[in-house]
């Protein structure tokens, strides 16, 4: 391969449209309800104007309830409404990928709705047992975008939800995706689910498996899921973006409400430039950081400076890190108990006391077995 175009790609990482749990009221469907789905996107678009593509990992389903379809904090929770879709149309956005753990959460009529919605507006999904891949043709080169989830789903236990989206846990079902396209691209971009909430630094574990889909003819690894931005790896001539942290979402947490837009030039090699947003915690705007500016300086320096853990000094570090979020989102809710409508306040105490039972059932196991957490009772 010799003298390619460039092409240039920007991503984001976890764009989720509905109101998370515990900010159910006043999260980023709320702030919506009032200001539109487009006020969101009006400063981060600026970012990728001039860009061939533009694509993020759409968290959350975007179907609003249909008539007769019950509108309760149990249904609504972690949901966006139609209009998202044609926000991020106006926006620039042009592929999501569909692949990771809340995409089924409102089961199958949800998700074929929420394709639905982004195929009225013109953006391609990836991910999707119907669509679980996407190739794009431009200025002479054929670029392979796929998605994978590797966390467990289990919102539906009557339903397999790898008939309906790449869910896996084993990344020979994603090499065995990449060897069936490899021939016929010239790049293969993963957008990839992964890893656990919240934790700055990724596993070796995960270095492995993403030095192996690298070595397997993956060019570019698109990393989300933790919530919060996470190194870059260069490794063989490809790029390892291990997470990207949030785009859109309503969290407590500065660190959570801190992402970056990767923008990435593919040709003949692959460079990459980061560029560092934040996002408000009250409209859930998310605003691009200039490079030069003291705090994106500063994060950029830091995910540099920082390495993947071994197995051993990872869990250890996720359980402190889950210790100490389990006390703050106690507090926050706390603090905003007086914002809950008194329905949705009883849905949310029902829902805690599920997560609250299961998380002490297994508190032994999860200091080894970080993972078990998302087995668990969700709703």
């Amino acid at each position: 391969m010799s003298d390619l175009p460039s092409i240039k790609l920007s991503a984001v990482g976890d764009i989720a449209l509905g109101d998370q749990t515990v900010c159910y009221g006043y999260g980023v469907r709320s702030a919506a309800c009032a200001t539109g789905y487009d006020a969101l996107f009006s400063d981060i678009k600026k970012t990728w104007h001039d860009c061939d593509v533009v694509m993020g990992n759409l968290e959350f389903a975007l179907a609003s309830p249909s008539a007769g379809e019950r509108s309760d904090f149990f249904s609504m929770m972690n949901r966006g409404m139609d209009g998202g879709a044609d926000a991020l149309a106006q926006a620039g956005v042009g592929l999501v990928s569909v692949a990771n753990n809340h995409i089924f959460e409102h089961g199958p009529d949800a998700l074929k709705r929420t394709l639905a919605n982004l195929e009225r507006v013109g953006i391609a999904h990836v991910g999707s047992r119907t669509k679980p891949v996407v190739i794009k043709e431009m200025k002479g080169m054929s670029l392979a975008f796929l998605s994978w989830s590797l966390l467990p789903d289990v919102y539906w236990p009557d339903e397999n939800p790898s008939n309906y989206y790449n869910v896996t846990s084993d990344i020979q079902d994603i090499l065995g995706e990449v060897a069936m396209v490899r021939e016929t691209v010239d790049r293969v971009v993963l957008s990839l689910h992964w890893g656990n909430e919240f934790i700055r630094q990724p596993s070796k574990d995960q270095q492995i498996s993403a030095h192996r889909l690298i070595d397997g003819g993956v060019d570019v690894i698109i990393g989300h899921h933790p919530h919060i931005l996470q190194p870059i790896e260069t490794y063989e001539g490809g790029i390892i973006v291990y997470s990207l942290g949030n785009c859109i979402f309503d969290h407590w947490e500065r660190t959570a409400m801190t992402g970056a837009v990767v923008r990435i030039l593919i040709g003949d090699r692959i460079d990459y430039e980061l560029q560092p947003l934040e996002i408000d915690r009250k409209t859930y705007i998310p605003a691009p950081l200039h490079r030069e500016d003291g705090r994106a300086k500063k994060l950029i320096e830091e995910i540099s400076r920082l390495h993947p853990l071994d197995r051993d000094e990872y869990n250890r570090a996720l359980y402190a890190i889950r210790c100490k979020y389990r006390v703050s989102l106690i507090m926050h809710f706390v603090r905003n108990i007086h914002r809950y409508d008194l329905r949705d306040l009883l849905g949310l105490l029902i829902w805690g006391m599920k997560r609250i039972i299961f998380i002490f059932s297994i508190i032994g196991k999860e200091k080894k077995t970080p993972g078990v957490v998302y087995e668990g009772p969700i709703r």
